[in-house]
């Protein structure tokens, strides 16, 4: 069984966990909608949330066995929520999202860090210190 997954923070090329992709193949850059949040070593996209950001990342055809360890490592479906979505090029990928209700008390990567990010397609770990307080469901 093979599936488009949509990646981003330590999943991407170069950075930390990348190393679960390997033999998968890469496909393109791509971009969806959500905020970004920091979580000290790692981001979370949340989903269904006003004025979504587009979020740059990495499309990869990977295999059962590969989709299980990805599983694994984003502690789905306990930690994160692996869903399908549909990319801003109109692929069809799954999407590791952290769920809304989980959000007190995290740090919020404000809009414009968020922007940068995107533009940028890298993560880092620094992030507004607003704690995210009033961020609504559209």
């Amino acid at each position: 069984m093979k599936c488009s997954v949509f990646v981003y923070g330590t999943l991407k090329m170069g950075e930390s966990n990348h190393r679960l992709l390997e033999g998968s193949n890469y496909l393109s850059t791509d971009t969806i909608k959500g905020i970004m949040f920091d979580f000290g070593h790692f981001p979370g996209v949340c989903k269904e949330i006003s004025s979504p950001i587009p979020i740059k990342g990495e499309i990869y055809e990977v295999d059962g066995k590969t989709l299980l360890a990805l599983d694994r490592l984003e502690g789905h479906p306990r930690f994160y929520k692996r869903e399908v979505v549909v990319t801003e090029n109109g692929v069809s990928a799954w999407v590791y999202f952290y769920p809304f209700n989980r959000l007190p008390k995290i740090r919020f990567l404000g809009e414009q860090k968020q922007r940068r990010q995107s533009r940028e397609g890298n993560y880092s770990p620094r992030a507004d210190e607003r704690l995210c307080r009033s961020v609504a469901f559209a």
